[in-house]
């Protein structure tokens, strides 16, 4: 009051205006900030969106059926792959028996049988590996449900247009190189066939084998034995439990444990260190880069075209770096002791014994 008596009518006003001021600056600064954090969010969410590392993974429930939008854009995809490599055969087909486009529809019978003998042994070794592929995904799409592709990416941009832009329309870009007219001569030999089928078969004999034993791993922990066309191998693993430490391979666990300790806390987890997945950390990825080989090769061999390996290329830039994220990742997961532990056991990362 005393202060107040000795402040002059302006004076008032000034300090009047000023705290003022100060409230109007204090209340712009409070919206800046609310806005940047708003652009903020925003940016995130479409960066997540985009390269699918948010939480979007939306279900829908369409004729009485439920559907997973992400599976969904899987199995849209590979039925698009083979639409198109069904279309390339008969545009390679139609080039080879020197019929008018045009005049395609209506089709005699002998002009049916006329085009299936026209096809070359090149366009029909890969169309015959790229309906394998994708028939071999129809036919196991419940194991991709344990797959990296799966838990590691939510729908995105991302996923979007690798489903239904790369996956069906790139992938296949050898067969582009072989639409055009192969004689006889330029063509495969029927040695060259059956080696780049046999190669094939290889690839996808350590894809599916090392998926397949750990969608049986995943699915009944406590089985022993894997059986896969004909081979015969043992359920082996070590056990990670937070109070105890590492359980080696699937000795009984009264055995392992301490005498009088009870374990208690979450599920142990575990990391299979037998078959497929003893050979290499990813054994799966080194068969489908050997499948993504041959499926290149007969488009190179006869067409010499550097386009045939675009699908050979992108898997392999791929799944490569791929397996150095997924060591760190799993090392962040089990712990830096049980991931040596397991490195040791298995020390090959993609090839056994080289890499």
């Amino acid at each position: 009051e005393k202060s107040s008596r000795c402040i002059t009518k302006d004076q008032l006003e000034i300090v009047q205006s000023s705290s003022n001021d100060a409230t109007e600056t204090t209340t712009a600064v409070c919206r800046t900030k609310k806005e940047e954090a708003t652009i903020q969010n925003l940016t995130n969410s479409i960066k997540d969106f985009y390269t699918g590392k948010g939480e979007f993974n939306p279900r829908s429930f369409i004729l009485q059926c439920d559907v997973d939008w992400k599976m969904w854009l899987y199995l849209a995809g590979t039925v698009v792959l083979e639409m198109h490599v069904f279309s390339m055969v008969i545009a390679h087909a139609l080039v080879q028996s020197n019929i008018d486009t045009h005049e395609f529809f209506p089709i005699s019978s002998s002009e049916i049988i006329q085009l299936l003998h026209s096809i070359s042994r090149a366009m029909a070794s890969s169309a015959v590996m790229w309906t394998w592929f994708c028939l071999d995904y129809l036919t196991h799409e419940e194991i991709h449900l344990y797959t990296y592709d799966l838990f590691a990416e939510r729908l995105g941009l991302k996923l979007i247009w690798g489903c239904l832009g790369v996956y069906p329309f790139i992938y296949p870009f050898s067969l582009h190189c072989l639409v055009q007219k192969i004689d006889t001569v330029d063509d495969l030999s029927a040695q060259s066939t059956v080696a780049i089928l046999a190669l094939f078969l290889f690839g996808w004999f350590l894809t599916r084998g090392a998926n397949n034993q750990k969608f049986a791993f995943k699915v009944d922990p406590k089985k022993k034995d894997f059986l896969f066309c004909g081979i015969l191998v043992k359920q082996l693993s070590i056990e990670v439990r937070s109070n105890i430490g590492i359980k080696k391979k699937n000795d009984d666990d009264d055995e392992l444990r301490p005498r009088g300790q009870q374990y208690q806390g979450p599920p142990p987890r575990k990391i299979l260190v037998s078959g497929w997945w003893g050979l290499a950390r990813h054994l799966n990825y080194m068969g489908e880069i050997v499948q993504g080989l041959a499926m290149s090769l007969p488009s190179f061999l006869v067409t010499k075209s550097p386009v045939s390996f675009v699908y050979f290329a992108f898997i392999t830039a791929l799944l490569l770096p791929r397996q150095k994220e997924d060591n760190i990742l799993c090392r962040k997961k089990y712990g830096t002791e049980v991931w040596d532990e397991y490195t040791r056991l298995v020390p090959s990362k993609v090839v056994p014994f080289i890499y």
